[in-house]
């Protein structure tokens, strides 16, 4: 998936954002960290897969 959301809320707040993402992301590694007023998200990319080639002979 391309795709992620990010919701917070307190008391008196609430936040959410809907993010598209440049490539497809492995969300089994996603972490996140919240610190000194930052939210840090790590997402491993999806590792591509390859493509199957065709053999041809040459004449």
């Amino acid at each position: 998936d391309r795709h992620i959301v990010i919701e917070a809320s307190n008391h008196d707040r609430r936040y959410r954002k809907e993010l598209e993402l440049p490539t497809e992301v492995d969300i089994d590694t996603a972490k996140a960290v919240f610190r000194n007023g930052v939210l840090e998200i790590k997402i491993k990319k999806k590792r591509a897969e390859r493509e199957r080639g065709k053999i041809i002979e040459i004449e």
